[in-house]
Formats: structure tokens, sequence, C-alpha cells
């Protein structure tokens, strides 16, 4: 099958990251595999297996962009970019790849609650418009169900096995709590802060650290609510 894989960025995120594992896996099998993207400052983070092929959609800056703005952009350059009728399959990740097709299969990774007007929207529609929806899990697809009607299919996170066997445990940090993402309410930051807290009690010389964070919306307010409260708890 000709299979096209659709996501906003190039960086690390959870549902990039997924992409690339899901466009190799499904070219190893023998499909016909294209990754497109959005590319800002550049290719993937990591090297592409040469059977995918990628498609990057350049999106320069544009200083003083509001969110909502950037949101609208994304998906109409993937739009124009992106010739459906190439693929036997299309596959989106996210909101902003939901909206730049008309048809496809979505992937839901998680489920967001956005104040921003175009995200929200973009968000909506992304959960009606594709015509399949797969879940990471059955929480998600519980929420899908009770919130849209819909029946999605639940295809679990794989983990490569040998990958994290040949890993070494460093001690650069010595012991601490990892929480990988970026400080956003879906992350429940706040919770792991007052939990790490409590736990600190017990373990003084635990630490907290976080990987990751790289995001293209707007946490700015509960990310300072975070600082502030990690102030007052002294973290």
């Amino acid at each position: 099958m000709r299979i096209a894989l659709l996501t906003y960025s190039t960086r690390p995120r959870g549902g990039v990251v997924h992409t690339l594992a899901l466009a190799e896996a499904l070219a190893e099998q023998g499909q016909d595999v294209t990754v497109w993207t959005l590319g800002r400052g550049g290719g993937f983070f990591r090297p592409v297996h040469p059977s995918v092929r990628v498609e990057l959609v350049p999106f320069p800056d544009e200083p003083g962009e509001s969110v909502g703005e950037r949101i609208l952009r994304s998906i109409a350059l993937l739009r124009t970019a992106f010739t459906p009728g190439d693929y036997d399959i299309v596959h989106a990740q996210d909101c902003i790849s939901a909206n730049a097709v008309d048809r496809c299969v979505r992937t839901v990774h998680h489920l967001d609650q956005f104040t921003t007007p175009e995200l929200a929207a973009c968000h909506e529609r992304a959960i009606l418009r594709p015509y399949a929806h797969l879940c990471v899990s059955s929480a998600v697809a519980a929420e899908v169900s009770a919130g849209w009607g819909l029946s999605p299919t639940v295809i679990p996170n794989g983990v490569d096995a040998a990958r994290f066997a040949g890993a070494v445990p460093g001690t650069r940090h010595g012991a601490y709590v990892l929480s990988v993402g970026g400080i956003e309410p879906r992350k429940g930051s706040l919770d792991l802060l007052d939990a790490y807290a409590l736990l600190r009690d017990d373990f003084p010389g635990l630490k907290l650290v976080i990987a990751g964070g790289e995001t293209l919306f707007d946490y700015r307010d509960y990310r300072a609510e975070w600082e502030r409260r990690a102030s007052a708890l002294k973290v």
C-alpha cells in the first residue's frame, strides 16, 4: 500500500517519535511509506531509515505571530503541499495534520482542553473529521467514546526492548524521579511537584528531573504557576 503519515514537527515530541517508529515498521513489512511534516529548523531530530521517504514542508518562523495564527498557518501550509491522491491510506497523528487533510485515519494519543479558539476548533475537527480512529490506551479510547460516541481501536505503544536492554544506568543525577515531557496540565506537572515534595521528606537526596518540553502550544501561565509552586516548596 501507498501510505502517508502526517505529523506537525521534526522535534522529538511524542507524536513525532510515534510517526517515525510507525513509518519504519510499516516499511519493514514492505509497505510504500512517506512521512509528511512541517520542517522548523531543518530535518528530523534523528536519521530516518532510507526505506521511508520524507517530505519536509518549510515552516519559517514569523516574529510576533500568535498561537492561533501559527496553528492556522501550519494547517494551511501542510494542506497546500500535501498530495492526498498519491496515497491509499493517509494517517494523521495530531490535530494540525488531521485538519490538513479531508479523509484520514487518526491516532488520538490524548485529549486536550484548549482556551485558544483556533486550537479548540482544530481539536474538535480532528476528532470528528477522520473516518477511523486509533488510540494508544483504553483510557483515551473511553474518553473519545464518551465524548463523541465513537469506537476507537486500541493499539498500545510498543517498546523496543533491545534498545533499552543496552542502556547503561547513569549516576550523574544520583537517585531521581524522571518525568519525560513538558510542564503541562495534561502531564499533571503540578500534582507531580506536590508528590515529589512529599517524597523528598523521606528521601532527602532524591531529585526531580524533567526531560523534554518542546511544544507548539502556549502553557506559559501553567508553567509560571509551576515555578511559583516550586519556589514555595523550595524545589
